[in-house]
């Protein structure tokens, strides 16, 4: 799968070009945690790239809690590198690009 080129300087119109479609992204995770907003519980990993493009905003990984993705999540450590897919979230982020439907990807 390729990775889409993101359009940093006009959020809108990254939006409107690559919502709903599959990203597939490699990088470095800050501490998981859970989703404090969404209803029920979900997993948030959030990956900061080496690329200087993504500097300041981050990718984040919502996943649904199962038995896999607890395994998954909870062997993670600040700073592991990892390669997650999902599709593009269909609504404004604060400058975040969110995943749903976020899975790990076997390195």
């Amino acid at each position: 799968m390729n990775s889409l080129p993101l359009n940093k300087g006009n959020e809108i119109a990254g939006n409107l070009k690559y919502a709903n479609r599959p990203l597939e992204v490699t990088g470095r995770i800050r501490s998981p945690e859970f989703d404090a907003f969404a209803e029920g519980k979900i997993y948030v990993v959030s990956l900061i790239s080496n690329d200087l493009m993504w500097a300041e905003p981050e990718l984040v990984c919502r996943l649904r809690v199962t038995s896999f993705n607890t395994n998954w999540v909870t062997g993670l450590t600040e700073g592991d590198a990892i390669t997650v897919r999902g599709n593009i979230r269909d609504v404004p982020s604060f400058g975040d690009l969110d995943l749903r439907n976020c899975l790990p990807i076997a390195p």
